[in-house]
């Protein structure tokens, strides 16, 4: 692929160039379009807006509250409330949309890596339901209310958050017996990793700091926990169980604290974020993963090198790190580094062709009566090729390298997904909107074989295609479409579309 700034920057940092974004950042240029991207509120947001706004469910997927929650499910029961699992579909269906038609493209992808760097999979059921509904707020007020923030500010609100308490089983600790999940996690994965040194323990002695931490609600039966004596409020979504909280001396790597009281415990958490948001590993680990998200599958030690000083300079700055990343020269250099993974082929897709949600056909979930109108079939082909918004199984997040998604199974299923969504079932099955090709081809273009594939192609890629993969779409297309008229000038487009989404270059990133 050639080397173009301006391409490369909306690779990476979008979910796919269309016409129009690069027509913004070649107005505006690189430095200033990227700036302005991450001051994201400052953005209009107004085609987005309105999609949300277009049906009930995108409402459903950002409740906040459980109470809210419970209130729709009641008013949906006809003759029985939808599962708990509707809101979760909902919660996809509005990332999806929001990827394919934001304005804010460098937010969302940054809430995608934090999404999978502090994954939690809210579909599974524990807590009788409970982790479904607390992953909708999860969403909203932890990742996307803190992605652009300083770390220590989201490390802080992943901790405290119900989700992440009963998705790696706080709910579950005790006193006696401290849940280890969370503080292995926390240390593993999320701030300094193995290279930090930890021990075993320092997991122990984290695990008996958040014994106490619980959620609003505790199930079953139903009962809220601010009503209950025993239990000293964080905030209006945390509490810690006096009953189970371990109290005493704590000491993990470098750090000690101590508490007596609930308010030190909040003290010595607090203060454990801290420390642990500051280490200079967890430094190394972010800027590592965030190079092997933006710059390539192994990135090299000058640019992780660059990127965890700014860091550690910077507080944990993410605007910083990012406009160090994007200035690097190994990012310049990284052009065909990294793949695509399905839900990014999916969505640029969408992206490149102006394809839309088709809301009216999106399906009922559970029994028909129940109205809750959440399955949307471009959620199934994530489904089938393993990629779905917050579905992965383990804390781990998605993997982010060619090597995990790169074979021909997966090949197979982009195929078929591309098939979908450039075939006659893409309403129905797919749920998006056709390619209106009078509005995405150059006027007056010739209804020629090759003229077609020049315009299709350079709507797709933005760019020109090698002469080799231009002249395999010409031929093969021309097997079957020998004679082009304005009758199936459309379907010839969308075949030559489906031919370009199948060529090597499309999948790189």
């Amino acid at each position: 692929m050639a080397v173009d700034r301006a391409l490369h920057v909306l690779r990476r940092f979008t979910f796919g160039p269309s016409a129009e974004t690069v027509a913004e950042v070649r107005a505006q240029g690189v430095d200033a379009w990227f700036e302005r991207q991450l001051d994201h509120l400052a953005i209009p947001d107004a085609e987005c807006d309105a999609l949300l706004a277009s049906h009930p469910s995108f409402g459903w997927g950002q409740l906040r509250d459980f109470k809210e929650i419970q209130s729709v499910r009641d008013s949906l029961a006809s003759p029985i409330a939808p599962p708990d699992t509707m809101f979760q579909f909902a919660k996809r269906n509005v990332n999806y949309a929001r990827r394919m038609t934001s304005t804010r493209q460098v937010f969302e992808t940054i809430v995608e890596f934090w999404s999978d760097h502090f994954n939690i999979n809210d579909t599974a059921s524990k807590g009788g339901g409970l982790l479904n509904a607390y992953g909708l707020d999860w969403e909203m007020s932890v990742i996307r209310g803190h992605a652009l923030m300083p770390f220590d500010r989201l490390l802080r609100a992943v901790v405290y958050h119900p989700a992440m308490i009963l998705w790696l089983d706080g709910e579950f600790s005790r006193k006696i017996d401290p849940n280890e999940n969370f503080a292995r996690e926390l240390l593993e994965l999320y701030t300094v990793t193995p290279a930090g040194g930890y021990t075993q323990a320092d997991i122990e002695q984290a695990a008996r700091l958040f014994s106490g931490l619980r959620g609003p609600v505790q199930r079953p039966p139903l009962i809220e926990r601010a009503t209950m004596p025993t239990m000293y409020r964080v905030n209006d979504q945390t509490f810690i169980d006096t009953r189970q909280q371990h109290y005493g001396t704590f000491r993990v790597m470098g750090w000690t604290g101590s508490a007596s009281r609930p308010e030190e415990v909040v003290a010595a958490i607090d203060s454990l974020v801290a420390y642990l948001a500051s280490h200079p590993s967890t430094a190394r680990s972010i800027s590592t993963k965030l190079a092997q998200r933006f710059v390539a599958d192994q990135p090299g030690k000058g640019i992780v090198d660059a990127l965890s000083a700014q860091f550690s300079r910077s507080g944990g700055d993410p605007r910083q790190v990012l406009r160090t990343l994007v200035a690097h020269g190994e990012f310049a250099t990284s052009v065909g580094h990294k793949t695509k993974r399905p839900a990014e082929d999916l969505l640029s897709l969408t992206r490149a062709l102006k394809m839309k949600p088709e809301t009216s056909r999106f399906g009922l979930l559970g029994r028909a009566e129940n109205l809750a109108a959440v399955n949307w079939g471009f959620d199934q082909l994530l489904s089938r090729l393993g990629h779905q918004h917050s579905r992965w199984p383990l804390p781990d997040g998605y993997p982010d390298t060619e090597e995990y998604w790169n074979d021909s199974a997966s090949h197979v299923a982009r195929w078929y997904a591309h098939q979908i969504l450039l075939g006659s079932s893409v309403v129905s099955t797919g749920g998006m909107t056709m390619p209106d090709w009078s509005e995405l081809l150059p006027p007056n273009t010739p209804l020629g074989l090759v003229e077609l594939v020049d315009a299709v192609s350079a709507r797709l890629f933005q760019d020109a295609l090698p002469t080799q993969s231009r002249q395999v779409v010409i031929d093969t297309a021309a097997r079957t479409r020998p004679v082009i008229t304005a009758a199936n000038r459309d379907s010839t487009c969308n075949l030559i579309a489906f031919l370009c989404v199948s060529l090597p270059e499309w999948v790189q990133r």
